[in-house]
C-alpha cells in the first residue's frame, strides 16, 4: 500500500555496470514520477535485477518535457542495457502519459534474455502531442539482442493513436531468436501495425497468440509483417514466425511474409479470424514463405503469392473447413516470380468457400510454373480468371 512520488527522479532499478541481482517490490501501493520514466538493468553488465508489481499496485509516470520511456535491458533511446533483467506485472496497472511524444517501450537492447511478463494487468500508453522518433513503440529485441520476451497473459496492452507507435519483436541486424506471446483473452493493440523481424540479420524472432487474445491495430495504414520492415516492402529478416490459434488479428495496411528474406511464415489455426489489408507472400524473396489458413477465416483486400523476378517458391496453405474472401485481386506468381503455390482443401466436399470480388490470375505475362489447387471447395470470382497471362 501507500503512494510514492519521486517527482523528477527516475524509477530505477539497476544502473551502473556492476548493478545486479537487485530487486524491488510494489504490491497494492502507488509509485510515480515526472520526465523520468521506468528502468530496469539500463547499463551493460546491469543484470539479474527484477520489479514485481502485484496485488493492485500501480505505475505511473508522466512526461511533460523530457522522454519517459519503460527500459528493461536496455539504455535511453534503444541503447545497450544489461541482461536477463525481469518485469513481472500480476494484477496491476502501468500507465504512461507522454505529451511530447517519447514514451518508448525497449525490451532488450544489445542485451539478452531479459523477460517482461503481464497477467491480468493493464498497461496503457496515451499520447498526446506532435510526432517524434520512437515516439510510443514496443521493441522486443534491438541490436545485438536475444532471447527476450514479452508475455501478455490475460489483460491488456495498449499503446496511444498516433503513427509511430508500432511493435517490432526483432528490429535490427543482430536482434535474434526474440519473442511476443498473448494468451488467456490477452489483447495487445496500437495504431501502426505489427513487425516479426523487421530488417535483413533479424532472423528466428517469434509471436504466439492464442486461447481467444487479440492483435488490433487501428491506423488505416497499419500492416502485419513477419520478415518484412513496417515500410511495406523493404527488406526484412529470414526464419521468423507468426503463430495464431484461436485468435482475432485485425490490421488495415499492406502485410507481408517474407519481403527480400526466407523461410517466414504466418499460420492461422484453429477458429483464427483475421481480417487485414493488401496481403503478399513473398516479395523478391528467395524461397519458402508461407502463409497457412487452418480451420479459420481469413479476409484481405488482395492477395498475392510471389511477387518480383527474384522470387520463387512461395506457398499459401489453406485447409478447411473455413473461409478465404479476397475482397479484390488474387495473384499467383507475379511480376516474374516462378513455382509458387496456392493450394486449397477444404477437408469435406464444400468444406472450405472462397471468394475473390475481382480477378484471378495464375502466373502474369512474366511468371511461370505457378500452381492453383482447389479441393472440396467452392470458389467465386467476380471477373476474370486468367491462367498464364
Amino acid at each position: 500500500g501507500g503512494f510514492w512520488n519521486l517527482t523528477n527522479n527516475p524509477f530505477a532499478i539497476g544502473t551502473g555496470p556492476n548493478s545486479s541481482n537487485n530487486t524491488l517490490t510494489v504490491s497494492g501501493g502507488v509509485v510515480s514520477n515526472i520526465n523520468a520514466g521506468v528502468s530496469i538493468g539500463v547499463t551493460n553488465g546491469a543484470n539479474f535485477n527484477s520489479l514485481i508489481v502485484t496485488s493492485g499496485g500501480r505505475l505511473m509516470a508522466v512526461e511533460s518535457a523530457a522522454a519517459t520511456e519503460f527500459l528493461v535491458g536496455s539504455g535511453p533511446g534503444g541503447g545497450g542495457g544489461g541482461g536477463n533483467n525481469t518485469v513481472t506485472l500480476t494484477n496491476s496497472t502501468v500507465t504512461s502519459f507522454s505529451f511530447a511524444g517519447r514514451g518508448a517501450v525497449w525490451i532488450g537492447s544489445g542485451s539478452s534474455n531479459n523477460t517482461v511478463t503481464i497477467a491480468d494487468t493493464i498497461w496503457n500508453t496515451a499520447q498526446n502531442g506532435a510526432s517524434a522518433p520512437n515516439e510510443v513503440k514496443f521493441t522486443i529485441g534491438y541490436g545485438a539482442a536475444v532471447s527476450n520476451v514479452f508475455h501478455v497473459s490475460g489483460g491488456r496492452v495498449s499503446a496511444g493513436d498516433q503513427n509511430g507507435n508500432d511493435l517490432f519483436i526483432g528490429a535490427t541486424a543482430g536482434s535474434i531468436s526474440n519473442m511476443m506471446s498473448v494468451d488467456r483473452g490477452g489483447l495487445v493493440s496500437n495504431f501502426n501495425g505489427f513487425v516479426v523481424g523487421g530488417a535483413p540479420g533479424a532472423n528466428y524472432n517469434s509471436l504466439i497468440i492464442a486461447d481467444g487474445s487479440r492483435l488490433i491495430s487501428y491506423g488505416a495504414s497499419s500492416g502485419f509483417q513477419v520478415g518484412c520492415s513496417n515500410a511495406a516492402g523493404i527488406q526484412g529478416g529470414g526464419n521468423n514466425t507468426a503463430f495464431l490459434s484461436n485468435s482475432v488479428l485485425l490490421t488495415a495496411g499492406a502485410s507481408f511474409v517474407g519481403s527480400g528474406s526466407s523461410n517466414n511464415t504466418l499460420s492461422l489455426l484453429g477458429n483464427t479470424r483475421a481480417s487485414l489489408g493488401a496481403v503478399t507472400v513473398g516479395y523478391v524473396a528467395a524461397s519458402n514463405n508461407a502463409l497457412i489458413v487452418d480451420n479459420s477465416v481469413f479476409t484481405n483486400t488482395s492477395l498475392t503469392i510471389g511477387n518480383g523476378f527474384t522470387n520463387h517458391g512461395n506457398s499459401m496453405i489453406v485447409t478447411g473447413p473455413g473461409r478465404l474472401a479476397v475482397n479484390g485481386a488474387t495473384v499467383v506468381g507475379a511480376g516474374g516470380s516462378t513455382n509458387n503455390t496456392l493450394s486449397i482443401d477444404g477437408g469435406t466436399p464444400g468444406g472450405m468457400y472462397v471468394t475473390n470480388t475481382t480477378t484471378l490470375t495464375v502466373g502474369d505475362a512474366r511468371s511461370g510454373l505457378n500452381t492453383l489447387t482447389l479441393l472440396n471447395a467452392s470458389m467465386t470470382v467476380g471477373s476474370a480468371v486468367t491462367v498464364g497471362g
